[in-house]
């Protein structure tokens, strides 16, 4: 009996291994499955293609670019003095004025620190805040209130009240102190809105849109545009001249003469005269360009701004 039982527990314990013996062989096959390194063309395939340099430079100039299409507050000052013809000869002095005692940040150094200088003294732009941000592009809500301040002190009087108030569908976006410039410079036809009424007042302002703006205060002002022209050449001796000219004339009767020249500080006057045809002359009918040179003196400054004044 004893025998008996000890056969039939061994017969089950064999029974039991060769049932469970097929399930431990598929596991360990399964396990050995998952742990089979991943080939390394299949981490190539899926890896993700970075953006290279080149795209990132392509996107960083195209957004200079944009920046550059638009006048910055330095141009616009130089513009505005030489096309208006602004200047301090109403003004006495003790001492001769520096850009530096109205503003921390422009350089008198710099090409626009003279006529950022007189547009103050014209009551053009505000000194209060000492900042001009000269290099920052100018803003068309900005301009606006450049243009007000100029009508207002140097337009004929009545000039600026007998507008008609134009209607400026995005005026709400606008600067509250520059409203009212803005409806006063769309309504005398110097700056335009678009196709859609809109002024897009915190709009740069592009050289071409400056060119028509300059020629509208020019008219608005009284400003004559001699069309006299300067500027420095080298003659065939290595020397400084400078020329003037007169631009084209439907005849050669036209002439232009430089009657002298002048230095004050890093200004070169240019003092000139013109000649037209007198009645019953006779001149060829060819398009000319009147000009005319004077020889700069060595000991002149290298760099020299230029000053027509027609005697």
């Amino acid at each position: 009996m004893r025998l008996f039982l000890v056969c039939v527990m061994a017969g089950a314990l064999l029974l039991t291994a060769s049932v469970l013996s097929p399930i431990g062989k598929s596991q360990a096959d399964e396990n050995n499955k998952k742990q089979q390194p991943i080939p390394q063309q299949a981490v190539i395939n899926t890896e993700v293609t970075p953006v290279t340099p080149v795209a990132t430079d392509t996107a960083k100039t195209g957004k200079e670019n944009q920046v550059k299409q638009y006048v910055t507050r330095g141009e616009l000052a130089e513009k505005l003095v030489q096309s208006l013809n602004l200047n301090l000869d109403n003004f006495r002095f003790l001492k001769p004025p520096a850009v530096t005692e109205l503003f921390d940040d422009v350089q008198t150094e710099a090409s626009y620190a003279d006529d950022v200088m007189i547009l103050v003294y014209n009551q053009v732009v505000n000194s209060s805040e000492r900042i001009f941000r000269p290099s920052e592009p100018v803003l068309r809500e900005e301009l606006a209130q450049i243009i007000g301040n100029l009508l207002r002190h140097h337009a004929e009087e009545g000039l600026v009240e007998s507008v008609d108030e134009p209607v400026v569908k995005d005026l709400a976006k606008a600067n509250a102190k520059a409203a009212e410039d803005i409806k006063l410079a769309v309504a005398m036809n110097i700056m335009k809105l678009n196709q859609d009424g809109n002024f897009l007042p915190k709009q740069g302002v592009t050289p071409r849109e400056l060119q028509n703006i300059l020629k509208e205060m020019e008219n608005q002002l009284g400003v004559n545009d001699t069309g006299v022209t300067a500027q420095i050449i080298t003659n065939q001796d290595g020397g400084r001249e400078v020329e003037i000219s007169w631009g084209e004339k439907p005849s050669s009767g036209y002439k232009i003469f430089i009657v002298d020249l002048e230095l004050d500080k890093d200004t070169l006057i240019i003092k000139y005269t013109t000649e037209e045809p007198t009645p019953g002359s006779y001149n060829s009918t060819v398009i000319t360009e009147p000009k005319d040179n004077k020889p700069i003196p060595e000991s002149y400054p290298a760099q020299l701004n230029l000053q027509l004044v027609e005697v």
